[in-house]
């Protein structure tokens, strides 16, 4: 896997989840695992992995995760990650 690239997905994935609001965070992927497939620049096909949860186990500080892998048998096990937390009142914690 190209790992330059599926962190170029993995940040593009990120950047449209960031613009996204609080309320339709929690509701779209609280207790949820979306997958995601994107084309990179390349033409090779990576899997996204979206998920949330509760920062500490509880509100308001909102946890979104990303995972991006090629499929492959090495690369499923070790996917590029990148993540952020945000609270509703539209601010994003450790920047």
């Amino acid at each position: 896997m190209d790992r330059e690239e599926a962190a170029a997905v993995a940040e593009g994935v990120i950047a449209r989840l960031r613009a996204t609001s609080y309320d339709s965070l929690v509701a779209r992927l609280l207790g949820e695992i979306e997958v995601e497939e994107i084309v990179g620049a390349s033409g090779v096909t990576y899997q996204a992995e979206i998920q949330a949860m509760w920062d500490a186990g509880k509100p308001p500080a909102l946890l979104v995760m990303v995972g991006v892998d090629d499929g492959g048998f090495r690369s499923s096990f070790s996917p590029v990650s990148r993540s952020f937390i945000t609270t509703g009142h539209g601010t994003f914690i450790g920047e």
